[in-house]
């Protein structure tokens, strides 16, 4: 679902449901996720040996694909199998960069790239360079990935017959690792995992190493993902949040030009009057329109086993537990200040002394309108993270 779709459909079942119905809705994604299949995705240039390698991971067919061997025609969609040890994990032979026919950030466009959580990175000694620029350009989108070296058995014969005699297989190796490690460092791509293997001998070099590692770190993997999702929902909630606040924040100056102008309620101390009652209301309506009442505090508290204290611990705003007459007097002698004090010697001077201190209460009032917004909003916020984080 497209981000504007899904911003709209959450705008709407906020007007609805209030800040109930969308933390329902966002916890009901999370859960999803635990059932969610890993996706990895196998890439590199066609020719590179993905096909072959898919096959060594020991992954079944799906939806009667079975798992290619070398020789065939390179494949125009991707292909699903799914990963031997784990009914979650689903690896994915991609077209390779040749079917494409285009460069890195191409060929990454191409692909429908967040569908995939991880990538290996397939290259041999013609196409390493694609490899690199492969292996950059997930990186740089804050996906992980390993690089692998195919076709090593096709390096070392290639040495040896260059060396001759002065071949060492544990030096040759050992220089093409460490050429990659520098290379890693050259790019900025460290710590990228990097392994040596040869499609036709399993048994041999990086490969057993290689299945070990990702299997060790499938949960850890699975622990991200989530991690985004959480991350992911938590802003989409929040910007639900800023945008009630920005909608409040542009019509504060209505409420207090009509709360300066009444003369329904003094404020002991002030050089003002106001209509108390007027702000008394809009506040209430305010804490309301940020899920903060005391009773949908108590539906979020028990949706996630816990009790009505354990969430008002994360309200810091004045108004977010208490909505009284005498507490709104108080907070608007605070956010007055010094002013309060020079307004009120300013009555004395006729006329003049009046105007100010009329233009003294609106800005007050507005000032302070907008203050308990802000604050307000903040206390929703930290209530959604507090909800949605339980369960991490």
């Amino acid at each position: 679902m497209a981000a504007a779709s899904i911003e709209s459909e959450l705008q709407s079942l906020f007007m609805k449901g209030g800040l109930v119905a969308v933390v329902q809705r966002a916890k009901a994604v999370l859960e999803n996720v635990e059932s969610t299949t890993l996706n990895i995705a196998v890439i590199g240039e066609s020719g590179g040996g993905k096909s072959s390698f898919v096959s060594l991971l020991g992954a079944s067919g799906i939806k009667g694909h079975s798992a290619l061997t070398a020789g065939k025609e390179p494949q125009m969609e991707p292909v699903q199998y799914q990963f031997s040890s784990d009914d979650k994990v689903s690896i994915w032979d991609v077209p390779g960069t040749q079917t494409v026919k285009s460069d890195a950030d191409a060929y990454l466009n191409s692909l429908t790239f967040d569908k995939y959580h991880f990538f290996i990175v397939l290259g041999g000694a013609e196409f390493e360079e694609t490899a690199w620029q492969l292996t950059k350009k997930i990186r740089e989108k804050k996906k992980k990935c390993y690089f692998v070296r195919n076709k090593l058995d096709s390096y070392l014969e290639s040495e040896k017959q260059r060396e001759e005699s002065q071949y060492d297989e544990t030096k040759a190796l050992e220089h093409l690792r460490n050429t990659f490690v520098e290379r890693s460092k050259k790019e900025g791509l460290e710590p990228t995992q990097i392994f040596l293997i040869s499609s036709l001998h399993r048994d041999k070099f990086d490969f057993e190493e290689l299945q070990r590692t990702l299997k060790e770190e499938l949960p850890a993997l699975k622990k991200t993902i989530r991690s985004h999702v959480l991350d992911k929902q938590i802003s989409l909630l929040t910007s639900l949040i800023d945008k009630k606040k920005d909608g409040l924040l542009a019509e504060t100056w209505k409420i207090a030009a009509a709360a300066a102008s009444s003369r329904v309620m003094s404020i002991p101390g002030a050089s003002f009057v106001c209509d108390i009652p007027l702000l008394l209301y809009n506040i209430s309506s305010y804490r309301s329109s940020f899920g903060l009442d005391p009773s949908v505090l108590v539906t979020l508290a028990s949706m996630v086993g816990e009790e009505f204290e354990y969430l008002k611990a994360e309200l810091q705003s004045a108004f977010s537990q208490e909505i009284t007459v005498s507490r709104i007097s108080q907070e608007l002698l605070q956010m007055a200040g010094e002013e309060i004090v020079q307004g009120t010697i300013l009555e004395f001077v006729p006329l003049i002394g009046q105007g100010i201190s009329a233009k003294r209460a609106y800005s007050t009032i507005n000032g302070f309108l907008g203050d308990t917004v802000r604050k307000l909003a903040e206390d929703s916020k930290r209530i959604i993270k507090k909800v949605l984080m339980l369960d991490d």
